[in-house]
């Protein structure tokens, strides 16, 4: 039975593609994937006139090309051109981002350290603002009787400023004021540098996206190491009953401490049950394996 598609003239199949290029139906991927399809779609899907029309529409000049290329072989070039063109302009775009980034981290860590030393200066102020209060209430003391060793130790307190204690305390409330006013302009920057860094990371993301590159990361990504362990499976002569030792891929092959113990084999782990039996004497292990199922029956201590 013949495919029906393939009856079709050549001539009606040229209008077909014409007319689909025409309409912007079909692009220059569409007529390499018919290319592929067999040596007759590929002889006409490669017909000049559909490449020039591509050619026209896709790369538009105001001059008609002077160069004596096929319209294929003239659309694939200004292709390639356009494609490293646009990768330029995507890289200078990363850039960009990754630039914009870092400035913005490097702002953050300057606003950090702004704002710390206004916290200092801030604390330093108010320590003093107390000490020149304890200052103040040292002077008023004087005026009021007092035994004479308080008094003498007052006085000497008073005599350490060598600053009026009003003046002083006028200058270091000013300077609490524009340390609280300094210190809410830099949280005020801060937040705002904050919220352009979490944009500017968006923006980092969304220019570096590459669905391939992606997906193969987050694939190697979420891929875990198996850790593969082997089941060893030891004999004992004298009681008659079989232990089990398990060891990673990672770890020596170990042996049993008991001397009377014999190794029978070894066995990849995949998964494991355990059972007692109806005398609750004897524990059944069955291993799941390749080869398929296999039964331990295991001594009970006790």
């Amino acid at each position: 039975m013949t495919d029906p598609m393939s009856a079709l003239p050549d001539e009606l199949w040229h209008r077909i593609l014409n007319q689909g290029v025409r309409s912007s139906v079909l692009t220059h991927r569409d007529l390499c994937s018919v290319s592929i399809a067999g040596r007759r779609f590929r002889r006409l899907s490669g017909d000049p006139s559909l490449w020039s029309s591509l050619l026209s529409r896709d790369f538009p000049s105001p001059s008609p090309p002077s160069s004596d290329l096929p319209s294929k072989s003239l659309y694939k070039t200004r292709f390639k051109r356009d494609r490293a063109r646009r990768e330029v302009e995507r890289r200078l775009a990363v850039l960009r981002a990754e630039s914009d980034v870092a400035e913005r981290a490097r702002r953050l860590k300057e606003l950090e350290g702004l704002i710390m030393n206004e916290r200092e200066k801030l604390k330093a102020a108010a320590a003093e603002v107390s000490n020149l209060e304890n200052v103040r209430r040292s002077s008023v003391a004087l005026n009021v009787w007092q035994p004479e060793v308080v008094r003498g130790r007052q006085k000497q307190i008073v005599e350490q400023c060598t600053v009026p204690i009003d003046s002083r305390l006028s200058a270091l409330s000013m300077e609490v004021r524009v340390c609280k006013q300094q210190i809410a302009i830099y949280s005020k920057a801060y937040n705002d540098q904050k919220q352009k860094l979490k944009k500017g990371k968006k923006v980092l993301k969304s220019v570096t996206y590459h669905p391939v590159e992606s997906y193969q990361s987050d694939f190697r990504g979420t891929k875990e190491p198996k850790r593969v362990k082997r089941v060893i499976i030891c004999y004992h002569h004298d009681s008659n009953w079989c232990c089990l030792h398990l060891f990673s891929s990672l770890e020596s092959d170990g042996a049993c401490v008991d001397p009377n113990c014999q190794i029978v084999f070894i066995k990849r782990k995949t998964k494991c049950s355990s059972r007692t039996d109806q005398s609750n004497k004897l524990l059944m292990i069955t291993y799941q394996t390749r080869h398929g199922y296999m039964q331990i029956k295991k001594k009970k201590y006790g």
